[in-house]
C-alpha cells in the first residue's frame, strides 16, 4: 500500500527536494474531474463549510496566481 508519508515518497520518486509538488503537479488533469458529484457528495456528508486550499503547506501554489503569470 502506499502512503503518503516522506520516506514513501523517497521511496517510490526520490527525494522530495528534488522531485516534490512541481513535478507531481503535471500527473494531475481534469480528465475525471467531477464538480457536481463531488458537491452532492459533500451535501450528503453533512458538511457546512469547504475550503478549497490554494497553497498547500510547503508554500506550493495550488493554482496559478497573477505573479506567477
Amino acid at each position: 500500500m502506499y502512503t503518503t508519508d516522506a520516506k514513501s515518497h523517497t521511496e517510490h520518486d526520490g527525494s522530495p527536494d528534488r522531485f516534490g509538488n512541481k513535478c507531481l503537479i503535471s500527473w494531475f488533469t481534469s480528465r475525471e474531474y467531477y464538480p457536481d458529484e463531488w458537491a452532492e457528495l459533500l451535501v450528503k456528508s453533512g458538511a457546512t463549510c469547504v475550503a478549497p486550499v490554494a497553497e498547500r503547506h510547503d508554500g506550493f501554489a495550488v493554482c496559478a496566481s497573477q505573479q506567477e503569470r
